[in-house]
């Protein structure tokens, strides 16, 4: 892939805004966890897995400085999408470590749980993908709603990594992407990525 959705590196966050796809594509580096809450809040970062990956980093930025900012953090963070499951996993699965683990309250290792979350992301995606790939023959058609794939989540997607899979394994005959409200994700996000791997939509 040409391009990523989230990608910790030198102690920062970087994130592509999407609301902004597919016209422009622009990446926004930050080591500011409130940075990081807002573009949950405006949906330039938005899918629940990657929004729970966003939140792990964001929480362990917060103490990067100050070890004192975590429950700030930890509140302003848990409010920025109330309807994404992931996020409140990463929140208080960082929460629980960081009150329980005597000793390691810190910065690297916040950062190392952060890591465990996003890498475990890629793994489930990898497995939905080659799994769901083979409960389809050659020549398939494909249903999608709203944006299951890379920009959704810290892997290669969801439901859009079984289309990946197949597309690879030449069993994709054709996409239909319907539209999903209320920023078009489907239209503006799916098409996207279809377009970038060559699939026909």
């Amino acid at each position: 892939m040409d391009y990523f959705n989230l990608k910790f590196d030198n102690g920062k966050l970087t994130f592509i805004n999407q609301t902004k796809l597919p016209i422009v594509e622009e990446y926004v580096t930050t080591e500011s966890y409130e940075r990081i809450a807002e573009a949950i809040e405006k949906l330039e970062i938005r899918g629940a897995p990657a929004i729970g990956i966003a939140a792990g980093y964001a929480l362990a930025l917060s103490i990067k400085n100050n070890i004192n900012d975590f429950n700030n953090a930890y509140n302003r963070l848990l409010r920025t999408r109330p309807t994404a499951i992931n996020l409140f996993f990463a929140l208080n699965y960082l929460k629980n470590y960081f009150e329980t683990s005597k000793g390691n309250q810190n910065y690297s290792s916040l950062l190392n749980k952060a890591i465990e979350i996003h890498n475990d992301d890629i793994s489930q995606c990898e497995a939905i993908a080659r799994n769901g790939a083979k409960l389809f023959n050659s020549g398939s058609k494909i249903l999608t709603h709203c944006n299951t794939g890379l920009l959704a989540t810290g892997g290669i997607g969801t439901a859009f990594g079984i289309i990946h899979e197949m597309y690879k394994q030449n069993k994709l005959d054709f996409v239909y992407a319907c539209e999903a409200r209320p920023l078009f994700q489907g239209l503006r996000l799916t098409s996207f990525e279809l377009s970038r791997v060559g699939i026909s939509y």
